[in-house]
């Protein structure tokens, strides 16, 4: 059961866009909501719903499409590289070499590079558990003009524990906000 006030909201109609909730103009934060087809988007986080509004309406103009001319897409994130600094070991992947990452010793650096399909606007990576550590990520965009376009993104880590760890790393595609992930294992063995 709801315990949203009912003079809370507002309602209305965006001409070539559709329907929309927004909170009343006396409430002391940004929050709308918009309809169209069978999408629905809930964006908050400024401070009024008058600052959020023009965010909101180009978010969902990139991302709606009422007259199905455009199906939205997924990110396409493939593993292409894995290094270790200082070590031998610095390979380029071929999709048939999607094993399990092997890195060894405790508290070793290693970061892997996945390419994507388009350009991105953030990413982020997790652990199963605390066995391997997320330092940060980088993204290089491709240059302007060439056959691909898209973005690398590299993933850096910090090993803590022996063991196999799961990793899930993601990215939002810069133009929809769509996101897509990519798991795989790492195998910690003493140095």
């Amino acid at each position: 059961m709801s315990t949203q006030r009912i003079d809370a909201w507002t309602s209305g109609d965006l001409p070539g866009i559709g329907h929309y909730l927004k909170y009343a103009d006396h409430i002391p934060a940004g929050r709308i909501i918009l309809t169209s087809g069978n999408a629905v988007m809930d964006i908050r986080g400024l401070p009024s719903t008058e600052i959020l509004l023009p965010h909101a309406l180009k978010l969902f103009n990139q991302t709606s499409r009422p007259d199905n001319s455009s199906y939205l897409t997924l990110p396409v994130l493939q593993r292409h590289a894995i290094l270790i600094p200082g070590s031998v070991f610095a390979a380029t992947l071929t999709p048939s070499q999607d094993g399990p990452v092997k890195v060894a010793g405790i508290h070793t650096r290693f970061y892997v590079v996945f390419k994507v399909d388009r350009k991105i606007v953030t990413a982020k990576a997790g652990c199963d558990g605390p066995g391997v550590l997320f330092d940060r990520y980088a993204v290089k965009d491709e240059e302007e003009g060439k056959e691909e376009d898209g973005s690398e993104v590299a993933f850096f880590f910090l090993t803590h524990q022996v063991g196999r760890h799961r990793i899930r790393v993601s990215v939002a595609d810069a133009e929809t906000m769509l996101s897509t992930f990519s798991e795989f294992v790492v195998e910690v063995t003493d140095a």
